[in-house]
């Protein structure tokens, strides 16, 4: 169970970074002060850079040369686990600066 867990985490965060990109786009609502601008932006490169890294790992995964070379498999799974793993810490961070309230 737990290494099915680990082997659709990306996908699963790659889900929910497609889902909200859209809205997090659009723009903050109202008149937002600096704090809130600062989560915004925090949240939008946040998820920006992990689907690019999502999509580069999973286009090098189809590719001949990862097929052929076992030594890329383990490494190029970790940069894509790992990524997954810091987007949660950043995009609370954003989301704590969103709700900010002074």
């Amino acid at each position: 169970m737990t290494k099915l867990i680990i082997r659709f985490y990306p996908d699963l965060i790659a889900a929910i970074c497609g889902l909200l990109i859209i809205p997090w786009v659009i723009g903050v609502p109202g008149h937002p002060t600096q704090t809130v601008l600062s989560g915004w932006t925090l949240g939008l490169i946040a998820m920006g850079s992990y689907l690019v890294i999502y999509q580069c790992v999973k286009s090098f995964k189809a590719s001949a040369l990862y097929k052929k070379n076992a030594s890329f498999q383990q490494p190029v799974t970790a940069i894509l686990n790992m990524a997954a793993l810091c987007l949660v810490p950043a995009m609370l961070v954003a989301l704590l600066l969103l709700f900010y309230v002074e």
